[in-house]
C-alpha cells in the first residue's frame, strides 16, 4: 500500500485473505513467473512481445490479485485499449491474447475458478484487418523503388524495402542476413535461414531487385533500428505519392503477393515465407487469392461477354 500511495488499515484483512488463500502470490507476480516459463527457448521478438504487454498491463494496474479477475475488469482493459484507438485484432493479439494464456495458467494451478475470456466476447477480428490487405501493387512498388527520396537516409530506407520486399524477409531476419552465407545457383544466388520468431527454415533465391540493392551496398544492407525504419517509411510513401500507413511488415507481404500473382505455386511461397505448412499461407492470403480469383474470372466473363455479342442469333 506504501508503494501503491494508498493506505488503507480497512483494506487490509482482505489483502491478507487474498494472499493466503493464493499462496502468497500476486496475480502480477504469477504472471512473472509465468513468463519465464512461457519464453523460456522462445525467440528474443517473442520475449519482447510478453515483456511490452506485462509493462502496460502493470502501469494499467486494474487486475493487481487474483480476485481482480472479473468480467467486470476484462471489459474495463478492453475499454482502456480501445482509448489508446488500437484496432480489435491488435487489441487481442497484443493484449489480451496474452493475457487469456496467463488466466488459463491460473485456472490450471488451481488459482482461479473461472476465465471470464469463456463469457465475455471480445473481437478478435481477423478478418476485417487481416495482414493479406497490407501489401502495395506491383504499380505502387515499381513507383517506390524509383522514387529518389531526397536524402541519403531515406534511400537507404527505400532500399531496404525493396530488398525486403523481393526477399519477402521480417525486418529480424533481414538485419541477420549474411551475404557470405548464400550459395551458387547457375548465374544467382540461394539464400537459406531460420526466422528468428519461429525457428522455421526459408529458402529462397534472391531476385534481381534486391541483388541490385545488395551490389549498392557493397553486399552489406544499411540497416537501422526498426523504429526509425517504420517512421521513415511513412515519409518515404508520402514522397512516392503512395497514400498507406508503411510499415515493415508491408514488405514481407507485398513480396509474397507478387509472387503469388505471378503464378507461383502456394507450397513455395510457404517455403520462402518460413511457415510450417501452406494452412497458414493460405489463412494470411485467402482474401488475396479469393480477389485474385474473381479478377481472372472477370476477365474470361468479359472475353464471353464480348463472344456472344459478336455471334449471329440463330434464325
Amino acid at each position: 500500500m506504501l508503494n501503491e500511495r494508498n493506505v488503507n488499515i480497512f483494506e487490509i484483512p482482505n489483502r491478507l485473505n487474498a494472499m493466503a488463500v493464493e499462496n502468497g502470490k500476486t496475480f502480477l507476480e504469477f504472471c512473472r513467473e509465468r513468463e519465464e516459463v512461457r519464453t523460456y527457448g522462445k525467440s528474443k521478438d517473442s520475449k519482447q512481445r510478453y515483456e511490452r504487454f506485462l509493462s502496460w498491463f502493470t502501469t494499467w494496474g486494474k487486475i493487481k490479485y487474483f480476485r481482480d479477475i472479473t468480467d467486470k475488469n476484462i471489459l474495463a482493459m478492453d475499454a482502456a485499449l480501445k482509448a489508446k484507438k488500437l484496432k480489435d485484432n491488435s487489441k487481442w493479439q497484443n493484449y489480451h491474447r496474452f493475457l487469456n494464456s496467463f488466466i488459463l495458467d491460473a485456472v490450471a494451478a488451481g488459482y482461479v475458478k473461472r476465465n471470464p475470456y469463456k463469457w465475455v466476447n471480445i473481437n478478435k477480428d481477423k478478418n476485417s484487418d487481416s495482414l493479406s490487405t497490407k501489401y502495395l501493387t506491383l504499380e505502387e512498388m515499381k513507383c517506390f523503388s524509383t522514387t529518389d527520396m531526397g536524402s541519403e537516409c531515406l534511400n537507404h530506407v527505400r532500399d531496404l524495402f525493396v530488398f525486403q520486399t523481393y526477399t519477402c524477409m521480417a525486418y529480424v531476419d533481414m538485419a541477420a542476413f549474411n551475404f557470405s552465407k548464400c550459395t551458387d545457383y547457375g548465374k544467382g544466388k540461394i539464400y537459406t535461414g531460420k526466422r528468428e520468431k519461429t525457428g522455421q527454415e526459408f529458402t529462397f533465391l534472391i531476385l534481381e531487385p534486391a541483388m541490385a540493392v545488395l551490389r549498392r551496398y557493397d553486399y552489406k544492407l544499411p540497416l537501422i533500428s526498426n523504429v526509425k525504419y517504420n517512421q521513415y517509411l511513412k515519409v518515404c510513401a508520402q514522397m512516392a505519392h503512395i497514400d498507406k500507413p508503411l510499415t515493415t511488415h508491408w514488405a514481407r507481404h507485398t513480396g509474397a503477393t507478387i509472387l503469388l500473382n505471378a503464378g507461383v505455386d502456394m507450397e513455395t511461397v510457404a517455403k520462402i515465407l518460413g511457415h510450417s505448412s501452406t494452412r497458414i499461407t493460405r489463412q494470411i492470403y485467402a482474401k488475396l487469392m479469393d480477389k485474385t480469383v474473381a479478377e481472372k474470372m472477370a476477365k474470361v466473363n468479359e472475353k464471353l461477354l464480348k463472344g456472344t455479342a459478336s455471334e449471329t442469333p440463330p434464325k
